[in-house]
């Protein structure tokens, strides 16, 4: 596994990857890679807006739509979510935006990202690690961007599952090459605490350092990254990222972190308490000055509709008198006169040939939009409720369900 994670580094893997998706690293990974043709064009400046969210599941009517809205509403780039529990792994379109997203066997846990169409144009790598740890890489000038998702176990996790996030994480940092800008965000579960220590943690965190904390803190030190959201100085209400059901406890521990060398690049990171969608996580925001590259968009081949075959007699019959006259032409040539390797080209040759006459064009049509001015007009009036009245707020989320 090692030796083809070194290829990759050393080839610059596009496209979407899936590696090491056994939870159990003792068990041999696998790694899938889809290479994309896309070529460089003209950088331009950007200032990128990232941000994580642990969203609480995106497997319910229209939260997606609820995150897509307060990404347009803010705008947001980048959003890193944690807690999508979708199955499995795959990347899809919706509207003006790119999903890629990594899952497990059941609808628990989950990570994702999504951006707009207009950023997935520097999309040049994506990683799928498991169902709590996912990769994407931006083509940058002069430096790329690797963009870390993770979502870490919760406080009542064993230590082994703790063991095994930190290992699969360490396998993520070791695919991101180290002169490029390395990002690191999601729920950390963990309590860094106020006080500054080193480059790593900054003097404007929240709260108590706890056993989780002192772990991250450890890790991001060694691995020197620089959690930003202990570095700026706001008020409580744009530290906190987590709040118990009544509203009693507020802690920090979702956190974005980037590498000590392009820690000025973070020019502003806090929450915005305002962005809903029903979950009892904020959204962190950060600012990242940066230069990306825009690679070209690849044309979507029309392809002939194969399945005409098996549905529509009429057309099934048109085809076979059309392969069946070109196989006549070929009868006039004589024996011996061509190899089978000849042959076989030559039947291929006859059979797409004759589907591409024969058969019409799937067209690709967009989906069409479900999403009503009357659900968007109850989701203002809840995010309004917010942190304010939880009956009204409830009712409301009722009728938006």
């Amino acid at each position: 596994m090692m030796k083809n994670l070194k290829r990759e580094k050393a080839n610059g893997v596009n496209g979407f990857s899936t590696i090491g998706r056994e939870t159990s690293l003792g068990r041999k990974h696998y790694e899938q890679q889809v290479v994309s043709d896309r070529h460089q064009a003209t950088a331009r400046k950007k200032n990128l807006k990232i941000a994580t969210w642990n969203v609480r599941s995106l497997f319910v009517a229209g939260r997606l739509e609820e995150v897509k809205e307060e990404m347009n509403r803010l705008g947001i780039d980048i959003l890193g979510v944690c807690e999508t529990h979708w199955i499995g792994n795959d990347k899809f379109n919706s509207d003006n935006m790119m999903i890629l997203y990594s899952g497990g066997e059941q609808h628990a846990r989950g990570v994702g990202f999504i951006m707009s169409k207009q950023l997935s144009k520097s999309l040049i790598g994506c990683w799928t690690i498991s169902d709590r740890v996912m990769i994407i890489k931006l083509k940058g000038k002069p430096f790329d961007i690797y963009i870390i998702q993770v979502y870490a176990p919760t406080s009542l996790s064993s230590d082994e599952e703790i063991e095994t996030f930190y290992s699969q994480l360490n396998l993520a940092m070791s695919i991101c090459k180290n002169h490029n800008i390395k990002i690191v965000m999601g729920d950390l579960n963990a309590k860094v605490g106020v006080g500054a220590e080193g480059q790593s943690i900054g003097p404007h965190g929240l709260g108590l350092r706890n056993e989780r904390g002192d772990l991250w803190a450890e890790w991001c030190e060694e691995k020197e990254l620089s959690v930003m959201n202990t570095w700026f100085k706001h008020r409580k209400t744009n530290l906190y990222t987590w709040k118990s059901p009544d509203d009693q406890v507020r802690n920090q521990i979702d956190y974005f972190c980037v590498n000590y060398r392009f820690k000025n690049a973070i020019t502003q990171c806090k929450t915005f308490p305002s962005a809903d969608c029903n979950s009892d996580h904020n959204l962190l925001f950060a600012n990242v000055v940066c230069k990306l590259k825009k690679l070209k968009k690849v044309d979507r081949t029309a392809v002939p509709e194969y399945q005409l075959l098996h549905t529509n007699l009429d057309v099934k019959k048109e085809y076979q008198i059309e392969v069946q006259n070109r196989f006549t032409e070929l009868e006039n040539v004589p024996n011996g006169m061509t190899t089978a390797e000849e042959d076989w080209c030559n039947l291929e040759t006859i059979l797409i040939e004759s589907a591409e006459k024969i058969l019409p064009k799937k067209e690709f049509k967009p989906k069409q939009k479900w999403m009503t001015t009357e659900i968007l007009q109850l989701m203002n009036s809840r995010r309004r409720l917010k942190n304010k009245n939880n009956i009204k707020y409830n009712n409301i989320e009722k009728q938006i369900r």
